[in-house]
């Protein structure tokens, strides 16, 4: 009996099949493989944060997104952008900058920043005001400012500036000022008499007209007189008591670095003394006496142990005169001063 062997076309058929099978087998093990390490799972390669990883790009919008960070209070835009929303949702600002004064004055080891909402401007409803002690620098910078319009300026003792305005706006929310502070100015002059004498110890006065404000100073011994550090502005200028001048008020407009008024002249002053008595004569210490004259001139003193006080600097015409003390009575008297140059006495007789 005969063996069957294979025609070589049947072996080659079968040689195909194996192989075919094979190659299949191959390609159905890499697709698994890559399943498990591709591009689309959470290893380390993912970009996850936690892990250490980056972003690849920009998130949809276009905005950068921020590496990262530790969590923190309060709202905060990622970039760290220059306009931040406060906890009203309006929008804020910053404004930076720095103060100068002019060569060769010493910049004030202590100032005050203010910010005032603006008079003029636009949306200064939104304004806040503050005032911002600084010390030992002539910078500054505030932060999460409304937006709006302000009035910005510096002060500190002796000095004066004037208002910078600013307005802080979307896409203009980061503004820097330099602002200038200089002396502020003094005022002097000097009083002499219709004679031309000196006039020692009178009053000179510096009001502000819709305050009332006042400032007062003393002639020196050759009757000149100064008020340093006076803030711009219109004065009325009062020579003798406030309350009573021996000349009528003037207007004088402040402005740096200095106003020079003219030699003041006065009429020739007189100078009166008083004598506190009780009625039969004896005097009386202690008593207070007050009263002023028709053109001017005040009386408000205090009798000495003898009963006496003496009031210079007083111009000639008729003053009335007042005393009280309880325990020793009243008195009033009206007396006339003459334009001599003599001392003359006026006495005031206290009775119950």
């Amino acid at each position: 009996m005969s063996a069957h062997v294979p025609t070589p076309g049947r072996l080659g058929r079968a040689a195909l099949v194996l192989l075919l099978t094979a190659a299949l087998a191959l390609v159905a093990g890499l697709v698994i493989f890559g399943g498990r390490d591709g591009t689309t799972g959470e290893g380390p390669t993912a970009g996850n944060p936690t892990t250490g990883g980056r972003a690849d790009g920009p998130s949809s919008g276009g905005t950068i997104v921020a590496p990262q960070r530790p969590a923190t209070t309060g709202r905060e835009t990622e970039g760290q952008a220059a306009t931040a929303l406060p906890p009203d949702g309006r929008p804020v600002g910053i404004l930076r900058g720095q103060v100068e004064t002019p060569q060769g004055v010493t910049f004030p080891e202590r100032w005050t920043l203010v910010l005032e909402p603006s008079r003029f401007a636009t949306g200064s409803r939104h304004a806040v005001g503050r005032r911002i002690e600084i010390e030992g620098r002539a910078t500054f910078e505030l932060n999460e400012l409304p937006l709006a319009g302000y009035d910005v300026f510096p002060e500190a003792e002796g000095f004066r500036a004037d208002r910078a305005p600013v307005v802080l706006s979307p896409g203009r929310e980061n503004v820097y000022l330099v602002l200038h502070m200089e002396r502020a100015a003094f005022v002097d002059g000097r009083v002499l008499d219709m004679d031309g004498s000196v006039v020692e110890g009178l009053q000179v006065t510096l009001e502000v007209p819709t305050t009332a404000l006042r400032r007062t100073v003393d002639t020196d011994h050759a009757g000149f007189f100064r008020f340093d550090a006076v803030p711009d502005g219109d004065y009325r200028l009062l020579v003798g008591p406030p309350d009573a001048p021996v000349l009528d008020a003037r207007t004088i407009e402040v402005r740096p670095p200095s106003v020079a008024i003219p030699t003041i002249q006065v009429p020739v002053l007189e100078t009166v003394r008083i004598l506190t008595v009780d009625a039969i004569g004896g005097p009386l210490a202690g008593v207070r006496v007050r009263g002023s004259g028709n053109n001017g001139g005040y009386v408000d003193v205090v009798t000495d142990s003898r009963g006496e006080a003496l009031v210079p600097l007083l111009p000639a015409g008729t003053f009335r005169l007042r005393a009280a003390e309880e325990g020793l009575g009243r008195a009033f008297v009206a007396a006339d001063v003459p334009d001599d140059g003599e001392v003359h006495d006026i006495v005031l007789e206290l009775r119950p």
